[in-house]
């Protein structure tokens, strides 16, 4: 609501890499312990009703956290990035990474 957007960015991105470490396990970077996260939570396979499996993925999730992720190299490590996140787009990662067991 202030305008700190950088430092809200970036604060969740801090939380999501201790989540990812402490909950979850993961090593490396936030890149790579946030795909690992996608592909084992965020991806799946299902049956689709007439005995075909089919891979469905939470798409928004992973876009919008991949995004955070890119705003954050972008404010923190000068990684020029036209990443555009909207106030919604923030308030729904910062509900995500808080729900994040």
């Amino acid at each position: 609501a202030k305008g700190n957007a950088e430092i809200v960015v970036v604060k969740l991105c801090v939380r999501l890499e201790a989540i990812l470490r402490s909950n979850y396990h993961y090593d490396g970077d936030l890149s790579e312990m946030l795909n690992r996260y996608c592909s084992d939570k965020l991806r799946w396979r299902e049956d689709d009703g007439w005995g075909y499996m089919i891979d469905k993925s939470d798409d928004k999730t992973i876009n919008l956290l991949n995004a955070l992720r890119l705003k954050r190299n972008s404010i923190v490590h000068s990684e020029k990035t036209n990443v555009k996140l909207s106030k919604v787009d923030i308030h729904y990662c910062i509900d995500y990474i808080c729900n994040m067991k």
